[in-house]
């Protein structure tokens, strides 16, 4: 908490329903360059590219906070 995760998102216009921005990458404690999509409503995929390597990471929407 208190950490901005994602930074700079802004349409990709060359890719109708993408976005491109920044994530925190935490192990090497700075921002990435990240491809966002939202395959369905409720699911926001974020691709980060390193290198020749790529990784994608999902995120579901909670639908209420853990522990409250």
């Amino acid at each position: 908490m208190g950490r901005v995760l994602l930074k700079d998102v802004v349409s990709d216009e060359s890719n109708t329903g993408s976005w491109r921005g920044q994530i925190y990458a935490e192990r090497l404690q700075e921002y990435r360059d990240a491809e966002i999509t939202l395959p369905r409503p409720d699911q926001m995929q974020i691709k980060v590219k390193v290198g020749f390597m790529s990784r994608t990471v999902s995120w579901t929407r909670a639908e209420r906070i853990p522990g409250q």
